[in-house]
């Protein structure tokens, strides 16, 4: 009989694990449930958002085509103002050249005339422009006077040579 009892507490044990199995089997039943339910409820929200897609290109240029962008206009800048200094230093050449053979001729007058020039630009270099702006300016006003002066003296004298051919 003791076997019996032994084997009769044992089924009991069982019984008592299997009911504590169950309790916890409803709870998670219960748990599934909660989590279906809102499970439903978001496939509801997510069926209610609209489904268009809509593919945005993004065209970007690669860093060396802007590199190398940026290396040809800086090359170019260069190259013109390179060309720009060179043609300034050619001029300021011949300058230079056409002044020193004033400087170094013979004619007295000419030398004095260039260093009085000197002078004067080194006061005030502004006002010595501006006064041989204005000088070039009046002489070219002058011969423009001129011509149109000898132009209407020989027209007086086609008109006279036709008047005495009458």
């Amino acid at each position: 009989m003791e076997t019996v009892a032994t084997k009769l507490e044992s089924q009991g044990k069982k019984l008592q694990e299997l009911e504590l199995l169950l309790t916890g089997i409803c709870e998670s039943k219960q748990k599934i449930d909660s989590i279906n339910q809102h499970l439903s409820s978001l496939t509801e929200i997510v069926a209610a958002i609209p489904k268009e897609k809509k593919i945005v290109h993004h065209h970007r240029l690669h860093k060396m085509v802007w590199t190398a962008l940026a290396s040809f206009m800086i090359a170019t800048t260069t190259v013109f103002l390179w060309l720009n200094e060179r043609t300034k230093n050619s001029s300021m050449k011949e300058t230079d050249i056409k002044y020193r053979y004033i400087q170094l001729s013979r004619d007295q007058n000419s030398a004095i005339l260039l260093r009085q020039a000197d002078s004067l630009y080194r006061v005030n270099a502004t006002a010595f422009r501006d006064n041989v702006i204005d000088e070039e300016q009046r002489r070219q006003d002058q011969l423009e006077l001129l011509r149109q002066a000898a132009q209407k003296e020989t027209e007086a004298e086609i008109l006279k040579q036709k008047a005495r051919a009458r």
